[in-house]
């Protein structure tokens, strides 16, 4: 009968020890495949990141254009107010007022 006991007893020992070694087996293909993952998800953050950057230094530049091209239409508004002042008092000057 003790004999029993002890076989029963190291067959236990030997399942348990089975079923340790499968759980640690399962648990480091799963950590292999997440390290898989984490590298594949860091190389399209990284990639991601460079689009980004690019996208930004092309909207940069865009909105200093639009500053140049806001500044120019200053310079145009103003010219133009100037022409038209001149251009009054051209008419003024010489008779020749349109409503004549």
């Amino acid at each position: 009968m003790q004999e029993e006991l002890r076989k029963d007893a190291d067959r236990s020992l030997q399942d348990l020890h089975d079923y340790l070694q499968s759980a640690l087996d399962e648990g480091k293909q799963r950590m292999d495949r997440m390290e898989v993952d984490m590298q594949a998800n860091t190389k399209m953050t990284t990639d991601l990141k460079k689009d980004t950057s690019e996208v930004l230094e092309i909207l940069a530049a865009v909105k200093g254009g639009l500053k140049v091209l806001g500044g120019l239409g200053q310079i145009i508004k103003w010219a133009g107010m100037v022409a038209a002042g001149v251009g009054a008092i051209l008419a003024l000057i010489n008779g020749k007022l349109p409503w004549k």
